[in-house]
């Protein structure tokens, strides 16, 4: 089954243009990186959907900024709370497998090393891991 997706609030195209090329250059104000990176949330996923291969290239905030990956699961799933949070070390180690897979995602998250034993403590790279 083919689900499109339709966000009735999303900004215009040109306002989320103008937004990824500003989080493109700028990792501050952190307010406004924050406000334009909720903003662009469904277009994030939509891209990460299509091409996730560009994903870090187009929003590089991502990956340096801690919270991000926390906020776009609070936008895109309102009603699941803290669901994000309650993610398991064996879970974040299994989607950072996954990555690894896909043309060593791994490594663009900023982990180096063996990361079959990753735990709660040690993956802080990944945003519900502080």
């Amino acid at each position: 089954m083919n689900k499109s997706l339709s966000f009735s609030d999303e900004p215009d195209s040109d306002a989320i243009d103008s937004m990824v090329q500003w989080l493109k250059h700028n990792k501050e104000p952190i307010e406004r990186v924050r406000e334009y990176h909720r903003k662009t949330a469904e277009a994030r996923l939509l891209l990460i959907r299509g091409n996730p291969k560009v994903v870090f290239t187009k929003y590089p905030r991502l990956l340096d900024t801690p919270g991000l990956i926390h906020q776009d699961f609070n936008v895109l799933h309102p009603l699941a709370g803290d669901m994000f949070l309650l993610w398991t070390p064996a879970v974040a180690r299994k989607l950072l497998q996954y990555a690894d897979k896909q043309n060593g995602w791994f490594r663009h998250l900023g982990a180096d090393g063996d990361h079959s034993t990753l735990t709660g403590m040690n993956c802080d790279f990944m945003s519900h891991c502080s």
